[in-house]
């Protein structure tokens, strides 16, 4: 079990893991978490960074990590969850528009059979990024390739997105995040038909 420890000895404790305060001071940082953050959220940006080799006099330390660099991931991270959230709630008003449609002009439609039907074909990816967003999870803390396994529709479908090679386009797909993001605005793409709803994310 880890102890509890106060705003100062947390700061101690990530310059010993190699953070440096020089962007920002470490009164500043104190501030921040105690004000603005918590640890565990700010810590876990530091998932994207490399560490020393073994073989190093650092070894296990992180390389050219400032604590400036994990805020501003915060603060990026916070901002993007926003813009998703709504996003996918646009995304879920429209998908229950045309469901009720799709079951008043069906006599033969209970609303049973495609509530099953809907629930079995929802897609993971958009219901976790979503789950993620509202909860407010971290996002962008694991950017790396984690073997994620994209599906063969939306590997078709951003190969059409011109200047991207295929062999980014292949290692950001394999980050369930970015392939989660992507699957959202595909999904959003498609079912939002509103243009004032597009405006939304567009203008915050």
């Amino acid at each position: 079990m880890k102890p509890l420890l106060t705003s100062q000895q947390l700061i101690e404790h990530m310059k010993n893991k190699g953070v440096s305060f020089d962007l920002v001071s470490e009164t500043d940082a104190k501030d921040f978490l105690e004000k603005h953050n918590y640890y565990m959220k700010l810590a876990a940006y530091r998932e994207n960074y490399q560490k020393y080799p073994n073989s190093s006099k650092r070894a296990g330390q992180y390389i050219n990590l400032d604590f400036a660099y994990l805020q501003e991931l915060s603060t990026i991270d916070r901002h993007l969850r926003y813009q998703i959230l709504q996003m996918c709630l646009d995304i879920e008003h429209f998908l229950k528009v045309a469901l009720l449609n799709a079951i008043e002009n069906n006599p033969n439609e209970d609303g049973y059979c495609i509530v099953h039907n809907f629930i079995a074909n929802t897609s993971n990816n958009l219901r976790d990024i979503r789950n993620a967003c509202a909860h407010s999870n971290c996002l962008i803390n694991k950017l790396k390739p984690n073997g994620n396994r994209p599906h063969s529709s939306v590997v078709n479908r951003v190969k059409s997105v011109p200047g991207i090679s295929e062999s980014s386009r292949d290692k950001k797909l394999k980050n369930s995040c970015i392939y989660d993001y992507i699957c959202m605005l595909y999904a959003y793409n498609e079912i939002v038909s509103s243009s004032e709803s597009r405006k939304k994310p567009i203008n915050r």
